[in-house]
């Protein structure tokens, strides 16, 4: 019968049975397909581990999820929302006739400087100087300073403070009307709060800041009791009080109203993320961040606060994409409505989300390569394998 193995070490032929020869044959074989098996899950769980690398993301509760999500379409969708703007301002202007009274085409001027006014903010000036040109040649008190009302409103948005305080010293308070006072210290109220947030001085910003208060206060004598700033006004009044979250119910339910518009919606969402911030409630913050971001996007309007405030927010979380691309979007939006607070609360951060976001990228980058690496490893790791179990299975 007589197959033997040499031993070298003996220097003999032992002479091996044919059992004994099969017995060592397999146990080679074995031992090869364990060597193989081993380095293949080595070479896979490198390729898991690079893969869950690239898609790691913060993980949110599932309506915040399903809110990012609808977000992020609306975002992708932000044309549509613009294109029907632009159809329903074209709709007004086709409502000016050569024989308009001035009194008719005041009121279509006013209607247009409404949704231009926080969209954008040259076309915005366009209309308020066509009021203001019509101001000049009627006898109306109420239009004249209606108008001068809009231009002072309009230098604060855009940080013309100087030039909107000019206008405010000159006007006369003694002749207005309700409607007209509400707005009046509508504007002295968002020019001081505007001053407080950029001034470095401590002494001015808490001068300024309690300026805006007694305006503040003065508006809300003002307000109707059914009117939704008066809810504005209120809210924002507790939250600082330390007393925002006695507001949420009725914050909610004016929300779900089927009366309450899209910008509305997005600024009583906006108040309810900030009353959440104050109380330490994260998910709601987020969550209602979110709902006002979606709401501006489909009002639409340029000049907001919530979606670079969610950007920061997700930039905290680790949620660096989507922060980048928010932040993106909010920047060329504040450029548009020529908001000048917002685009520099936007570049306090904007620098931090996009280091990040290249470096995320960069990160990226490599993980693919070690990715595609490590497959073409273990391409090759199959290849031998297949070889081996064939040339074991001929022996």
């Amino acid at each position: 019968r007589g197959h033997c193995l040499c031993l070298v070490m003996t220097n003999q032929f032992v002479p091996l049975s044919d059992s004994s020869y099969i017995c060592a044959a397999k146990k080679k074989r074995n031992d090869t397909g364990v060597t193989m098996n081993t380095l293949i899950c080595g070479t896979l769980f490198t390729i898991v581990m690079a893969l869950t690398a690239c898609t790691h993301k913060p993980s949110y509760p599932a309506e915040i999820e399903n809110e990012l999500k609808v977000l992020d379409r609306i975002v992708d969708d932000s044309s549509r929302y613009k294109d029907e703007k632009m159809r329903k301002i074209s709709d007004m202007r086709s409502a000016l006739r050569p024989d308009s009274t001035d009194e008719y085409r005041y009121g279509i001027y006013d209607g247009i400087y409404r949704e231009y006014y926080q969209y954008d903010a040259d076309s915005a000036m366009t209309y308020v100087k066509k009021k203001l040109a019509i101001a000049q040649r009627t006898d109306s008190y109420r239009i004249k300073t209606d108008a001068i009302l809009d231009l002072a409103e309009r230098y604060v948005l855009s940080g013309m403070y100087a030039e909107s305080l000019h206008i405010l010293d000159t006007l006369d308070t003694a002749g207005m009307d309700s409607t007209l006072m509400v707005e009046y210290f509508h504007v002295c109220q968002s020019l001081y709060e505007d001053l407080s947030s950029t001034t470095d001085d401590p002494e001015l910003k808490v001068k300024y800041w309690n300026t805006k208060n007694r305006y503040r206060a003065s508006r809300l004598e003002y307000l109707p009791q059914d009117d939704i700033a008066r809810l504005f006004v209120l809210s924002e009044m507790s939250r600082e009080s330390g007393t925002g979250e006695n507001m949420l119910p009725a914050i909610k339910a004016r929300i779900q109203s089927p009366d309450t518009d899209c910008h509305n919606k997005a600024m009583l969402c906006y108040i309810a993320a900030r009353i959440y911030k104050a109380i330490g409630d994260r998910e709601n913050e987020l969550l209602y961040y979110i709902r006002s971001a979606c709401n501006d996007l489909m009002a639409p309007v340029n000049d907001y606060r919530s979606l670079h405030e969610l950007a920061a927010r997700l930039y905290v979380d680790g949620e660096i994409k989507r922060a980048y691309r928010y932040i993106s979007r909010a920047i060329q939006d504040a450029m548009v409505a020529k908001s000048r607070l917002n685009i520099t609360s936007i570049n306090n951060i904007l620098p931090i989300i996009s280091a990040s976001y290249d470096t995320l990228m960069q990160k990226k980058h490599r993980q693919l390569i070690y990715l595609l690496a490590g497959t073409c490893i273990l391409a090759v790791l199959l290849v031998f394998a297949v070889s081996v179990i064939i040339e074991a299975h001929n022996r």
